[in-house]
């Protein structure tokens, strides 16, 4: 007896003080790890949601205290196939600027009028669509000095998928001599 419980002591030592991260968590059928953050419980990878389309936000390599700046949002349609997309307005996407305390500070779409027209798109197979979004060059000079995120959203939605068009881009944006 003093045998067996001896090896159910031994079990328990070796395995009950396993960290956490090295137990494996079920989620929707995708076995994932909890990477180990301290007090904070971050979120695995496989959580990002997939989207259909993908975006990347393009700056110029060099911006100017008191020069208007331009923005590119290129959405790309990495799928086999094409994606139909639904505009509800003449705003194909937005541009948002966050200061270092994730306060917005700025969105491009609050200065604009967009005509009610509904739209339609297929994205092709690999074709992509540019979104260009200019900022002030009165705000830049006002932001001028610090750091800030932009964050670009894409206005189309699917309309033979419930899934997530395309997720947020964001970019940092250091407004710095």
């Amino acid at each position: 007896m003093a045998k067996i419980g001896w090896a159910i002591l031994c079990s328990l030592s070796i395995f009950g003080c396993a960290p956490s991260i090295s137990e494996p968590a079920s989620q929707g059928g995708v076995t994932v790890s909890q990477p180990d953050v301290g007090n904070k419980l971050a979120l695995p990878m496989s959580e990002k949601k997939q989207s259909l389309l993908t975006g990347e936000l393009i700056l110029p390599p060099h911006i100017g205290k008191n020069t208007a700046l331009t923005v590119v949002l290129t959405v790309s349609n990495p799928q086999s196939y094409g994606v139909p997309l639904l505009f509800s307005s003449g705003k194909s996407g937005d541009l948002l600027i966050y200061n270092d305390k994730g306060q917005k500070i700025w969105t491009w779409s609050e200065q604009m009028m967009f005509t009610q027209a509904l739209r339609e798109k297929v994205l092709g197979a690999g074709e992509s669509i540019k979104v260009r979004f200019a900022v002030p060059a009165k705000l830049i000079s006002e932001l001028w000095g610090s750091d800030y995120t932009l964050q670009a959203t894409f206005a189309g939605k699917a309309t033979e998928s419930k899934g997530q068009v395309m997720n947020k881009v964001t970019q940092r944006l250091s407004l710095k001599d």
